[in-house]
């Protein structure tokens, strides 16, 4: 079984339910690709960038903020991302 050490999360880092903003983050080793995959481009360590959210089938889901954090110079020492989204659960559920 691979070590969860190498596994890449995302996980809310904000309480489930309704609020103004809910804070979504990715953590591990293909966080990169995944920033280039969500945005269309890489993104500058620790500068927010505003964007629409688009789902896999090209529908918007939400005007989003993210900020990327290159390791080890993050909270878990990995690349991570945050995405910062309106805080309507299903909203954040689909991001």
């Amino acid at each position: 079984m691979p070590s969860a050490r190498f596994d890449t999360i995302a996980a809310p880092a904000t309480p489930l339910g309704a609020s103004a903003v809910a804070l979504l983050r990715i953590s591990g080793p293909d966080t990169r690709a995944l920033v280039v995959a969500l945005v269309g481009r890489a993104l500058a360590p620790r500068r927010a960038v505003h964007a629409d959210y688009h789902a896999c089938g090209g529908g918007l889901v939400d005007d989003v903020v993210f900020v990327f954090y290159a390791g080890p110079a993050s909270y878990t020492g990995e690349d991570a991302l945050e995405i910062s989204c309106h805080g309507n659960p299903l909203i954040a559920r689909r991001i």
